[in-house]
């Protein structure tokens, strides 16, 4: 076995480790119970498995915040096929495990695969490795659905890059070859795919594209879809001088765009109305602001703990010691030798592919740097002139892409090193650059430890000189690497792993969500329950709120991962509780609740008295455009706040009763003796409509939050149906996508199949 081989061993050993930890809560038979995966995933994602085995919608999630949309909320992937089949087919336990760690494998083998085509084995393999456990994979570790998203991007980068050009390898060589010093791919040439060898894969890749897209759009996390999309659109324009070929992929990747958002329609209309009708639309300035990256948080590159949890809402700034020199040193060869690789770039004949990529990671990373600034750098303000876009929040998130395009150049940097890059003339400057960058952080780590004013969150925090130490043996193996010496290859292997050991696993939220991963039933310690179970709803003051989903208790407020439905009422009013079928509230750390007397306490929770029924009726209304404050001016037994004048009739009030409650579908036996309101305490949501007798009536919204309609003299039978637009006009749409996507699949063996017909003819 060669050098190459070993190396290619190391590197797979090392990276096989690492997916062997993430998967551990999978093979240990523990759930990863922390963060929003506890607080919010596991109660809403244990409904929709409660729903598919029980045959019931999930669309509706009525125990939350008094019914909300979990469909369109916009992190749970209600309508993507895999979790339909997990969630309905496997354990509870086995498919929320699987859910979370599905990302890493699916990111770990598509850049693998990508880079592939480029660069040699070990490099690829390694640049996947530092990608798939990067920092931000790690710090987003508690948002499955984020990370799976950009999961996909390799595979998307993939299919364009086999639109513009289909590999043919000549003397492909095994991992054991002995007969050649390097086992590093030999192309004979790239063939542009718009020939006439490689028409009919075009229609596949399209459909490539549109299927990677739609499953990215149905897992449901519109930011990660923005920034993929950015990758993918800068690959694209990174093959603009290929004129013709470009053209041609160009119209191909945006058809497969195309039929990836007709195949995710049935999800893109659930998240715009959930966001419709959620509180993001009322983000201020300073919420779209939130999360911005001050300038010198970056110094944490190379002094990790300089600024660690100091960036609000996102904790410290780290790319990594290897990727940072590797990176480091090709970019900086790029701006020395900026002439060489300008002719590169124009040349056809001697342009390749690393160089393209390279370019186009360095473009990203300087612009997703600035971008991430926010409100300290500028360049976001035209991220706002961008419709629905603007409405994406956390600048800090478009470090996603920095760490993207470093992995990218440093695996490039790194199949230079392979090829023996020594041979080539390097600029001093270049080679000590990697020094420079050393003596950096000595610098701070030093600074930090002799400045008061700057402590450390722990005590693993104060353990300063990891990292100096970590870039100093790794700029020793780059030295070495660079001047020829296969042990430095080995040397900044070596150190990629333990950095990503000790950094990236070493964070606390990793650690709690992998390391004290725990059985299922442990989540019952996080939350309290009310000292005796009534019928009406809980008001929990506690981050743990949804867990008492899991107890069947219903929430008239909750915690969602995005889309907050928004509310117009105080709940912190007592009468407000009353109407809302409130019983019991838990106070929590914060004040107490009820702006008026009367709340009977018990221990930590207060028992609400003189709750109205869920269903009830109203003889009087007024139009409101505050309902917050007019509801304190109402008599609240017997009138109702209307957003539009309608009259009724005085009388006694009607009796009404609930003969069928499923989710999203209500049913009610009803008889009054004059034209009055029925109202229902279930939260207002324009998809919810109503059947008197069997006939479509007008649904009102009643009391600011909640909903109702008239009924006339008589009896009544009354059907509240949820019925989203998603699956009116989306679901169709999703249809014809997918089965449009799949008929392209088949182009390429129709054509052949009658391509042989025609031969056989003649």
């Amino acid at each position: 076995m060669n050098r190459q081989s070993i190396l290619f061993a190391f590197v797979l050993f090392g990276s096989l480790v690492l997916l062997l930890i993430v998967t551990s809560p999978l093979l240990f038979g523990t759930v990863p119970l922390y963060g929003d995966l506890e607080a919010y995933h596991l109660p809403a994602k244990r409904f929709y498995y409660d729903c598919l085995t029980s045959g019931q919608a999930f669309d509706w999630m009525p125990h939350l915040l008094g019914g909300f949309y979990l469909s369109g909320e916009g992190e749970m992937g209600t309508y993507h096929p895999l979790h339909l089949i997990m969630y309905r087919w496997l354990s509870f336990e086995t498919a929320f495990t699987l859910d979370f760690i599905a990302p890493f494998p699916l990111s770990f083998l598509g850049v693998f695969l990508f880079l592939r085509r480029i660069i040699d084995r070990s490099s690829a393999l390694l640049g996947s490795a530092l990608w798939t456990f990067s920092f931000f994979f790690m710090t987003n570790i508690g948002y499955p659905h984020l990370n799976i998203v950009m999961a996909h991007t390799p595979w998307i980068l993939l299919a364009m890059d086999l639109m513009f050009v289909t590999t043919e390898r000549v003397n492909e060589l095994s991992l054991g070859d002995r007969s050649s010093p390097s086992s590093e791919p030999r192309f004979l040439k790239r063939v542009n795919v718009a020939s006439s060898s490689g028409l009919w894969s075009w229609p596949v890749l399209c459909a490539a594209v549109g299927f990677l897209t739609g499953s990215q759009i149905l897992f449901g996390h519109p930011h990660a879809l923005w920034l993929s999309l950015i990758i993918e659109v800068g690959y694209l324009l990174s093959f603009i001088r290929r004129e013709k070929a470009f053209l041609f992929a160009s119209a191909f990747f945006l058809s497969g765009k195309i039929l990836g958002f007709s195949l995710g329609a049935v999800q893109l209309i659930a998240t715009y109305s959930a966001f419709r009708n959620s509180t993001r639309l009322d983000y201020t300035e300073a919420d779209i602001y939130l999360f911005s990256l001050p300038p010198r948080a970056y110094l944490g590159a190379v002094a990790p703990y300089l600024f660690w949890n100091r960036v609000p809402g996102f904790g410290g700034i780290y790319f990594g010691t290897v990727p940072l020199l590797l990176s480091g040193w090709w970019i900086s060869g790029f701006f020395l030798g900026i002439r060489r690789r300008y002719k590169k770039l124009v040349n056809r004949e001697e342009r390749t592919g690393n160089e393209t990529l390279g370019l186009m990671a360095l473009v990203l990373i300087l612009i997703s740097t600035w971008l991430a600034t926010g409100l300290y750098g500028g360049l976001y303000d035209l991220h706002r002139l961008i419709p629905i876009v603007a409405n994406l929040r956390a600048p800090a998130r478009y470090l996603v892409l920095t760490q993207f395009g470093i992995c990218l150049i440093a695996a490039i940097a790194f199949g230079d090193l392979v090829k023996k890059a020594n041979k080539r003339r390097t600029s001093q400057w270049q080679e000590v650059l990697p020094w420079i960058i050393t003596l950096l952080s000595i610098l701070s780590a030093v600074f930090f430890a002799n400045t008061a004013s700057i402590t450390p969150v722990s005590d693993k925090e104060a353990f300063f000189y990891p990292a100096p130490l970590f870039f100093f043996f790794a700029a020793i193996g780059l030295s070495l690497a660079i001047r020829g010496r296969k042990t430095g290859l080995f040397i900044l292997v070596i150190i990629a792993f333990i950095d990503i050991g000790y950094y990236n696993f070493g964070l606390p939220v990793v650690r709690h969500t992998i390391f004290e991963a725990r059985p299922y039933a442990q989540w019952k310690n996080k939350v309290e329950e009310p000292p005796y179970r009534g019928s009406g709803r809980v008001f929990y003051r506690d981050a743990m709120e949804d867990l008492l989903y899991l107890l069947d208790y219903s929430l008239i407020n909750g915690y969602t991962g995005g889309m907050t439905p928004k509310k117009l009422l105080d709940y912190d009013d007592l009468d407000v509780l009353r109407i809302a079928d409130v019983e019991w509230v838990f106070r929590g750390k914060s004040r107490p609740v009820g702006s008026r007397p009367g709340g009977r306490a018990h221990t930590d929770w207060i028992h609400v008295p003189n709750r109205l029924p869920k269903v009830r009726f109203a003889t009087r209304t007024r139009v409101s455009h505050n309902p917050s404050r007019d509801i304190k001016k109402i008599d609240i037994k017997n009138t109702a706040l209307v957003t539009r004048f309608t009259e009724l009739k005085d009388g006694e009030l009607g009796e009404a009763v609930v003969v069928g409650n499923k989710h999203g579908e209500i049913a009610i036996d009803a008889k009054t003796s004059s034209r009055q309101m029925l109202v229902l305490s279930e939260s207002y949501h324009p998809e919810w409509q109503v059947f008197v007798d069997g006939k479509k009536d007008i649904l009102y919204r009643v009391n600011g939050d909640f909903m109702g309609c008239i009924l006339e003299k008589g009896k009544h039978k009354v059907n509240f149906i949820f019925i989203p637009y998603a699956l009116t006009y989306g679901l169709p749409i999703s249809i014809f996508g997918t089965s449009t996507t799949l008929l392209l699949c088949f182009i390429p063996f129709i054509a052949r199949f009658i391509s042989k017909r025609s031969n056989a003819q003649l």
